[in-house]
C-alpha cells in the first residue's frame, strides 16, 4: 500500500518510514517485556498485570482503528 499510495518521488521515503515503524515497534516490545519482568525477574503477578494491560491496550487501539477505518478508506481515493 505504501508504494501504491505514495507519490512517485516519495515512495522510498514512505518505505523507509514503514521499516522505521517496524523497528520502533520491535524496540517498544522489548521495553514492554523488560518493564513486565521488573528488576527481580518475571513473576506470575507481574506477568499477569503486564499482559492484562497489553491486552486491553491492544483491544482499545483495535477499536480506535475500526472506528477510523472509513476515514482511512476515504483518504485512499479508491486504491485497492
Amino acid at each position: 500500500m505504501v508504494t501504491k499510495l505514495a507519490p512517485v518521488r516519495l515512495v522510498g521515503f514512505g518505505m523507509g518510514g514503514w521499516f522505521l515503524s517496524t523497528g520502533i515497534g520491535n524496540n517498544l516490545s522489548g521495553i514492554f517485556a523488560g518493564a513486565v519482568s521488573g528488576e527481580g525477574g518475571m513473576t506470575i503477578e507481574s506477568a499477569l498485570k503486564g499482559y492484562t494491560f497489553g491486552f486491553w491496550a491492544l483491544i482499545g487501539s483495535g477499536v480506535v482503528l475500526f472506528l477510523i477505518a472509513p476515514l482511512i478508506n476515504k483518504l485512499m481515493h479508491g486504491v485497492k
